[in-house]
């Protein structure tokens, strides 16, 4: 989208609707979509008839991997995320506080 902007602003300097504008971005997006579907399901497909050979009786959907994905999936969800972005090390060390120059403080007095 970035590089399409000064194709957008000549379109609209010349006259092109705005609908006209937004439809040509979606038509990219749904394109750009539509491929990868094309591209990424068969792909997946092999992969998962793949490892499901190479695993001794793991089916395409068992239950124990659903559940052993949801737990650490709640748990990080109910982070709380100001401790993270107030910490000097923050979540993996990228804490707000650190990339904020030493004179510029946002932690309370």
């Amino acid at each position: 989208m970035a590089r399409q902007t000064t194709e957008i602003g000549i379109r609209m300097a010349l006259g092109a609707r705005r609908l006209g504008v937004i439809a040509a971005v979606m038509r990219g997006a749904m394109l750009q979509t539509a491929l990868g579907l094309a591209i990424g399901i068969p792909a997946a497909d092999v992969c998962v008839r793949f490892v499901e050979s190479q695993l001794y009786e793991l089916k395409g959907v068992d239950p124990t991997v659903l559940l052993a994905g949801l737990i650490p999936a709640r748990r990080a969800a109910s982070i709380d995320p100001a401790p993270c972005a107030l910490s000097d090390r923050g979540a993996q060390g990228t804490g707000v506080a650190r990339l904020l120059p030493p004179q510029i403080s946002i932690r309370p007095e």
